[in-house]
């Protein structure tokens, strides 16, 4: 595969940019990725050890077979995320958006999910579940959870979903496709006009 220039865009750090054919498979070990906009992207089989997406955008990105030991992902929004065979292993996700995300596989030794949002989210297969910290987190009738584990034992809160979601996935990518296009030019446009 030929690689190219792939910019990872972000609202709180100027552009990360990469040589590469994808961000599949990538090492981002350690990168701050701070508000890092990374809307419907594909991560699958990523190294992203400890790397910080806190209040990142996230939703429908693929983090299938990533590991993402030890990463932060507090107050990000990963609505619709994938995390299947994903390492999650010490993963900090204090009050993150995690409504009808998949953890099919997941290995979630003690993961921090305090406040976080889990409606809809899919962790009937999810690897060590009993070892993560649930105190706070909402979910609602339609999460799976394992077969026998009760979350309220674990301090999760049943609770109602808003369901007011103003955005399908296709109209939150096409927006974030307008918005990275702004983060480039503001970035970028002055040094390409010079070119």
């Amino acid at each position: 595969m030929k690689r190219t220039k792939i910019y990872i865009y972000s609202d709180a750090n100027a552009p990360i940019e990469l040589f590469t054919s994808s961000l599949e498979c990538v090492d981002l070990s350690g990168l701050d990725l701070h508000r890092a906009i990374l809307v419907g992207e594909n991560l699958n089989k990523a190294k992203l050890i400890r790397t910080d997406f806190r209040s990142a955008s996230l939703q429908y990105v693929d983090f299938s077979g990533c590991d993402l030991e030890n990463a932060i992902f507090n107050v990000a929004e990963s609505k619709g995320a994938k995390f299947y065979e994903a390492n999650l292993k010490d993963v900090k996700a204090n009050a993150c958006d995690f409504s009808d995300a998949d953890f099919t596989k997941a290995t979630m030794d003690n993961i921090i999910l305090c406040n976080a949002i889990l409606f809809g989210a899919n962790l009937l297969y999810a690897k060590n579940i009993e070892k993560a910290k649930l105190k706070g987190a909402k979910y609602d009738e339609t999460t799976i959870w394992p077969k026998g584990f009760n979350p309220l034992k674990y301090g999760a809160v049943k609770a109602e979903r808003n369901h007011f979601d103003k955005f399908t996935k296709e109209k939150l990518i096409e927006m974030t496709k307008k918005h990275k296009k702004v983060l480039h030019n503001k970035y970028f446009g002055e040094k390409e006009k010079e070119n």
